[in-house]
C-alpha cells in the first residue's frame, strides 16, 4: 500500500513506528531485578531476538550470538549498576519438541553470558532456549541465590545473594554429584515453600532438585549417561510475598496424575487464581495459572527443573498467556514421567493511568507544529497519533492528541503549567474528546505566547489512583460536577461547595481510603478569562481551591481540579508538596509526597521565589525515549494570589518551580509539583486493530479540522 502525499504515512509504516519507539524503550517497570530472553533461531550467527519474550532491565538491546556448535552468548546491553548486576545468577531451560538440554557455562567476558547446549548423548548440539538472568538488589520478590563453582569440594563456602546482601552459602558434597545448600536466615522471608530452580554449569552434565526446605536444598547432577557426577551449578530459591506481581511458581509432583492442584505451600499465582497440573501423555505436562494472562502483555520467560533423585531432564515446549507446556526425558532421551518444578516470570507494567495524553508546547511563536516531548496513549505513530499544536493567536494555543478521544469513559480532565520564568501562567479554555485550547498570559493578564506544559487525562472504571472534578457552575452554594468530567476513586458523591467569591470545596466522599497518604491536588483556571487558581489546603477527601482575578481580588471562576492519589502501582508518576517556602533544603512531607523508586525526595530553595525538587532515582523509571522524558505540573498553595510555573528544561528526576505573586515579582511560597512519565508503548491492540481502519480515521487523507470546530464548552 502506499500513498502520494507527502504529509502522510502508509499505513506499514504503523508497524515500523511503533516497533520502533519500542526497540528504544527502557524497562517497563522496576518490581523485577532480572533479564529474560527466549533464543529461537538456534543457527544465526547474531540476532536480536523477539521483543515480546525479551526484557531488559538495563534498557538497552538484546542480543544474541552464535559462537560455535551448541555454544551462545546473550547480550543484555546498557549501562550496568554495580549495586545490582555485579553479582548475577543465569537459568537456562532447553526449548522445543527435541530431547536437548542447556547449560550454563563461563563466558570469558564480562558483558555477556553464555549457554551451551548438548543432544541426548551429551555432544554440542544447535537448540532453542530459555534464560533467565537474576541481579542482586533489594526486591519484592524475596529470593536467593548462589553459584555452586566446586563440585568436588566435599565442604566450603560458596557466594550467595539474598537481595543485595552478598553472604556465604555452605554447600556439602556428601557423594559423587550430590550436594546439600544451605541458606541460613531465609526461612524468614516471602510465605509458603517457594520454588528452586538449578542449571548445571561449564559441563555436559544434568543437574536436579532431590528436595528442599524452608532454607536448604538438595540437588542431583549426573553425566550424560545418567551417573551421577559432579559439576558445577546455578541454583536459585524464589518465596513470593502475598502480594508479589510478575512471577508465578508451582511444584508438580504428581507425575502419573491425569489432572490435579499442585500444592498451594509451593505454589503461587499472583492473581490468586486457581493452578491446575494436566498430563497428556507420558513426560507430557501443561501447567496453568488462571488469570495469569492479564498481569501483564509480555510473553514473559519460563524455566523449569526436574524434580528426581535420578537423572531425569525437563524442558520447556512453548507457553502461552497462562500456561506452560513442559516435556520430560530419562537419561536415553526417552518420555518419561517425573516431578518438576517450574517458573514463569513477566515484567509488570505499573500504569497510574491507563490512557493519557501531554505535551511540551515548546514553540509557542510556531504556526502549527508537533511538538518535541509528546506522548499519547492512543498511539504514537504521527499521523495516525501523536499530538499536533496549533497557534491561534497571540498566547493561544489548539491542542490535539490524535485518537485519544475514543480512549478510555468520559470525558477525563485537563491540567497545564506554564513553562516560562517571568510569571506568565497558562489556563484551560476548553477541551473535549481529543483537543483543548489553552491560553496563556502575562502578570498583568495580557495574552502572550509561552511555552507550556499539558496532560489530558483519559479515565477508566477501575482507576483508583486519581480523582478530578471539573467546576463549571460558579456562583451556587453547592452542586455536583457532572459525571463525564468527574472521578471518585471510592465510588463515592462528589460535591463542589461555595463559601464565598472565588473559594471552594471539592469533596470527594469516602477519597480518605484510597492510596498511600493524602497525595497532591493541582488545578487550572478554566474558561476565556485571566484569572488564577491555587490550592489554600486539603485533606483525606476535600481540596480547597482559591480564584482571584488579576489584581489578587477573589472571584468566581471555573476551574480544573486533579487529586494525584498513588500507591504502590504507580511507576510514571512522582510528587511532592513543598510546605517550607523559606528552608534552603529538606525533605518533604512523606504523607503528601511520592517516588516510585522509594528513594529520597529533596527540595530546596535557590532563591526567592525560585525552588527545586529532586526524587532520587526516578529517572531510571518509565520509558527512556528523550521525548518522554516527563511532563511536570505545579500548583502554588497557600491563601495569598501567588502562582508557579516550571521553566522549560530536560526533566529526568528533578524539576525546577518559579514562583510569582499577583505583581509578577518571585516570590516565596508553599507548592504543589509533579511529573507525569508513560512506563509503556500503547498496548498493541490499540494500534493494530486501528491499522485495519486507517482510511476511516484519515490516515490515507486526514481532513484537517478548523480549530475550535471539534471543541464545546462542557
Amino acid at each position: 500500500m502506499s500513498v502520494t502525499r507527502s504529509r502522510h504515512l502508509p499505513c506499514s509504516h504503523v508497524l515500523v513506528a511503533i516497533l520502533a519507539l519500542a526497540f528504544s524503550s527502557t524497562a517497563l517497570a522496576h518490581d523485577d531485578s532480572w533479564h529474560f530472553v527466549w533464543a529461537n533461531q538456534s543457527t544465526t550467527a547474531s540476532y536480536q531476538p523477539s521483543d515480546l519474550y525479551t526484557h531488559n532491565e538495563l534498557g538497552g538491546l538484546t542480543q544474541i550470538e552464535r559462537e560455535d556448535v551448541g555454544r551462545y552468548l546473550v547480550f543484555w546491553h546498557g549501562e550496568q549498576s554495580n549495586s545490582i548486576w555485579q553479582n548475577r545468577n543465569l537459568l537456562v531451560t532447553a526449548y522445543g519438541g527435541t530431547t536437548h538440554y542447556c547449560n550454563t557455562a563461563t563466558s570469558g567476558q564480562s558483558g555477556p553470558k553464555a549457554v551451551e547446549c548438548f543432544d541426548s548423548a551429551g555432544n554440542p548440539s544447535d537448540t532453542t532456549f530459555a534464560a533467565s538472568l537474576t541481579g542482586a538488589q533489594d526486591h519484592p520478590n524475596p529470593f536467593v541465590f548462589v553459584i555452586a563453582n566446586e563440585p568436588t569440594n566435599p565442604s566450603y563456602n560458596a557466594s550467595g545473594y539474598l537481595a543485595s546482601t552478598s553472604f556465604d552459602v555452605p554447600v556439602t558434597r556428601s557423594s559423587t554429584g550430590a550436594y546439600y545448600i544451605s541458606f541460613p536466615g531465609f526461612a524468614g522471608t516471602g510465605t509458603g515453600g517457594g520454588n528452586v530452580q538449578v542449571s548445571a554449569r561449564n559441563s555436559n552434565g544434568r543437574c536436579t532438585v532431590v528436595s528442599w526446605g524452608s532454607e536448604s536444598v538438595n540437588v542431583r547432577c549426573f553425566d550424560p549417561s545418567g551417573s551421577p557426577a559432579d559439576s558445577e551449578f546455578n541454583l536459585l530459591f524464589t518465596r513470593a510475598e502475598p502480594d508479589t506481581d510478575g512471577i508465578a511458581y508451582a511444584w508438580a509432583a504428581d507425575p502419573t496424575q491425569a489432572s490435579y492442584t499442585p500444592s498451594a505451600t509451593y505454589s503461587y499465582n499472583p492473581t490468586g487464581g486457581a493452578i491446575s497440573a494436566t498430563r497428556t501423555a507420558t513426560g507430557q505436562y501443561t501447567l496453568t495459572w488462571s488469570g495469569l494472562a492479564g498481569i501483564s502483555s509480555s510473553g514473559g520467560n519460563v524455566n523449569v527443573t526436574s524434580y528426581s533423585s535420578v537423572d531425569r531432564r525437563c524442558k520447556v515446549v512453548g507457553w502461552g498467556s497462562e500456561h506452560v507446556n513442559v516435556n520430560c526425558f530419562d537419561s536415553a532421551g526417552s518420555p518419561v514421567d517425573t516431578a518438576y518444578t517450574v517458573i514463569y516470570r513477566k515484567p509488570v507494567m505499573k500504569l497510574w493511568t491507563r490512557w493519557f495524553g501531554a505535551a511540551v508546547g515548546s514553540s509557542p511563536m510556531s504556526p502549527q507544529y508537533t511538538p518535541l516531548r509528546y506522548w499519547n496513549g492512543a498511539s504514537m505513530h504521527s499521523t495516525l497519533g501523536g499530538v499536533e499544536i496549533t497557534r491561534l493567536g497571540a498566547g493561544e494555543y489548539q491542542v490535539e492528541f490524535r485518537g485519544l478521544g475514543n480512549a478510555g469513559s468520559g470525558g477525563g480532565n485537563v491540567q497545564v503549567t506554564s513553562m516560562e520564568t517571568s510569571g506568565e501562567y497558562c489556563n484551560i479554555v476548553v477541551w473535549s474528546l481529543d483537543t483543548a485550547l489553552v491560553k496563556c498570559y502575562s502578570t498583568t493578564g495580557n495574552a502572550v505566547d509561552a511555552q507550556f506544559s499539558i496532560v489530558m487525562l483519559k479515565p477508566y472504571d477501575d482507576n483508583t489512583q486519581m480523582a478530578y472534578a471539573w467546576m463549571g457552575t460558579t456562583s451556587v452554594p453547592q452542586h455536583t460536577p457532572p459525571a463525564s468530567y468527574s472521578h471518585n476513586p471510592a465510588g463515592g458523591d462528589i460535591t463542589i461547595d461555595r463559601f464565598g467569591p472565588g473559594h471552594y470545596r471539592v469533596t470527594f466522599t469516602g477519597m480518605s481510603g484510597v492510596g498511600t497518604g493524602t497525595g497532591v491536588p493541582i488545578v487550572t483556571a478554566y474558561g476565556e478569562n485571566a484569572n488564577r487558581c491555587q490550592i489554600t489546603g486539603w485533606s483525606g477527601d476535600y481540596v480547597d481551591v482559591l480564584c482571584s482575578t488579576v489584581g489578587a481580588t477573589p472571584t468566581d471562576t471555573k476551574f480544573s481540579l486533579l487529586v494525584l492519589r498513588p500507591d504502590e502501582n504507580a511507576d510514571g508518576l512522582a510528587h511532592a508538596y513543598a510546605d517550607l517556602s523559606n528552608t534552603s533544603s529538606y525533605a518533604p512531607l512523606a504523607s503528601r509526597s511520592y517516588n516510585p523508586a522509594a528513594e529520597p525526595i529533596t527540595a530546596s530553595r535557590t532563591t526567592v521565589g525560585e525552588y527545586e525538587m529532586l526524587w532520587e532515582g526516578f529517572d531510571e523509571y518509565g520509558l527512556g525515549s528523550p521525548f518522554t522524558r516527563g511532563f511536570p505540573l505545579a500548583t502554588s498553595v497557600g491563601v495569598a494570589a501567588e502562582h508557579c510555573s516550571v521553566p522549560f528544561q530536560p526533566h529526568f528526576d528533578d524539576v525546577d518551580v518559579f514562583c510569582h505573586d499577583d505583581a509578577g515579582s518571585r516570590t516565596s511560597t508553599k507548592y504543589n509539583v509533579a511529573i507525569i512519565r508513560p512506563v509503556a508503548i500503547p498496548e498493541p491492540a490499540a494500534w493494530l486493530g486501528l491499522m485495519a481502519g486507517c482510511t476511516a480515521l484519515g490516515l490515507m487523507s486526514r481532513k484537517r479540522n478548523h480549530p475550535r470546530s471539534n471543541l464545546r464548552i462542557h
